[in-house]
């Protein structure tokens, strides 16, 4: 049996769907060979929310959770970093490493707002060439220069990565003193902290962030973007465009990230995954909330359009892939 180290942080608002629900993915979809070791920052959860949280992982199950309470310590830490649409909450990435301080190796952090469609052990074994952090650079954030240039980095080739799906090395994120370094670059007025940890993050690692496939941490509303951009482009945002097709046909990860979340009605790809897991849940006993008539006959249409958009991705995807074996037959 493989342990795997899997961090999460919320508070009570996010208890009930989403933290619910990224933890029945993370469950439903492990490989019979991996035992999750997962340990929830709790921000001030009430009690009566954390036991529908610790009803998921049945006694004795190959499964484990820790409940971590961090209020106290966060405020403390951050408090002073919570803004109107970043909540203090949020700033528990930075100091998952030095909470846990018995835990070694590998982890992988998750945004609340996330879906796990598969087993993460081929997330585990990335390659992290030697970074104490690995992360999917944004679609398209990365790509501005007024992002670099707020953050102090001028190159083009470091990427901004999102921190909604992060991989990290929990030993050499310790040695490296991310944690510190980061709230300090975060305090820096010169550096114009808008998206919390992650522009510290960022900022601080430019260069030093490895990157993962964005398989996994794909957003669903990046599919029919992918059938848009031209072939013979070699790189679509940052992205190769053969990974940009594999990760909108076969994701990893979900990131609902947005105002538009999955447990309301709206006409998200993969938000049938989302309503399909709050009905298992008890979550969802009808329609979703916000469902109207007219909402219905927009989705039937959307049903449609998006089982196209796929087919389409999967054809770019056959002619990508037979283009690369013909050139890889050629230089033979």
């Amino acid at each position: 049996m493989t342990e795997r180290t899997v961090f999460l942080a919320s508070d009570t608002r996010g208890v009930s769907p989403m933290l619910e629900v990224a933890l029945w993915s993370l469950l439903r979809h492990a490989g019979e060979g991996t035992a999750y070791r997962v340990t929830v920052f709790s921000d001030g959860i009430a009690p009566e929310r954390l036991e529908k949280v610790r009803a998921l992982f049945a006694p004795g199950a190959r499964h484990t959770l820790r409940v971590v309470e961090i209020h106290d310590r966060l405020q403390a830490c951050a408090g002073h970093l919570e803004t109107r649409c970043w909540p203090v909450t949020t700033w528990a990435r930075l100091f998952m490493a030095g909470w846990v301080p018995g835990l070694t190796g590998r982890a992988v952090y998750l945004d609340i707002d996330t879906f796990v469609c598969e087993d993460l052990g081929a997330l585990f074994e990335a390659d992290m060439a030697g970074c104490a952090l690995a992360g999917v650079p944004e679609f398209f954030y990365g790509a501005e220069p007024e992002i670099r240039a707020r953050l102090g980095n001028p190159s083009a080739e470091a990427r901004y990565v999102n921190a909604g799906v992060l991989l990290l090395d929990l030993d050499r994120y310790r040695q490296e003193r991310v944690c510190e370094r980061a709230l300090a670059f975060a305090q820096d007025p010169a550096h114009g902290i808008r998206c919390a940890d992650q522009d510290a993050l960022n900022g601080l690692l430019a260069g030093k962030i490895a990157y993962l496939h964005p398989r996994w941490n794909f957003s669903d509303g990046w599919v029919s973007r992918a059938a848009k951009y031209p072939l013979r482009a070699d790189w679509w945002r940052g992205l190769r465009p053969v990974e940009a097709l594999e990760a909108a046909l076969a994701p990893g990860i979900l990131h609902f990230w947005g105002p538009h979340k999955p447990f309301r009605c709206n006409h998200r790809p993969e938000g049938w995954r989302y309503a399909a897991a709050m009905r298992e849940l008890g979550l969802l006993s009808g329609a979703l909330p916000g469902t109207t008539p007219v909402k219905r006959l927009q989705n039937a249409f959307y049903r449609v359009f998006h089982r196209a958009i796929r087919a389409r991705l999967r054809r770019r995807l056959a002619r990508l892939r037979a283009h690369a074996d013909a050139l890889g037959a050629k230089e033979e």
